[in-house]
């Protein structure tokens, strides 16, 4: 089974490359994000009508439907996902991913939290795991952890290295009173 993080275009291109591969290979997908509405909004699946300038007609009829509002990414593709919400600082992370989709996070991330982004990365993938960045990310000193797979699209592989100084966050009930301290 193929662990990946979503995104649409590559959720679709899978779809494609599996048509054509000798066996069928089973894709699981994970959405994550903080915002719960934006979660809601993602797991409806439903696209503006602009959606037509960034798709090819073929794909639109393959992968669409046209509603009311705009158009709709198919059943068997929304239910490849499982969408959550996930603090990707705090919250352990899902492990054993094959991909990981990032593009446009780290941007918004002091460069502390990207710190510890990039080894829960590391920790996530398999150990032939690949990260996929947004055009203005990088790894920046992780460069120990990830090796370049393609500059031009910033895709880095995961490399055999140990996680450094990673402990997965242990996560408190949200009633739990704290633990107490020397007086």
């Amino acid at each position: 089974m193929v662990k990946l993080f979503l995104d649409k275009a590559i959720a679709i291109a899978f779809v494609e490359s599996a048509d054509k591969a000798p066996r069928l290979r089973k894709l699981q997908m994970f959405a994550t994000d903080l915002n719960d509405a934006l979660l809601d909004k993602a797991r409806h699946g439903l696209y503006a009508k602009s959606l037509t300038q960034d798709v090819s007609p073929e794909r639109l009829r393959r992968f669409f439907t046209e509603e009311e509002g705009g158009y709709r990414i198919s059943k068997a593709l929304r239910e490849m996902v499982i969408f959550a919400r996930q603090n990707l600082i705090s919250d352990p992370p899902f492990s054993r991913m094959d991909l990981i989709s990032c593009r446009n996070l780290l941007i918004y991330l002091e460069p502390s939290l990207q710190t510890k982004a990039l080894p829960t990365f590391h920790y996530a993938l398999k150990p032939e795991g690949f990260l996929f960045l947004g055009t203005s990310e990088s790894v920046g000193s992780h460069t120990d952890l990830f090796a370049p797979a393609d500059k031009k699209h910033k895709i880095y592989s995961k490399r055999a290295a140990p996680t450094p100084a990673f402990h997965l966050p242990v996560k408190k009930e949200r009633d739990e009173p704290p633990s107490p301290g020397p007086s």
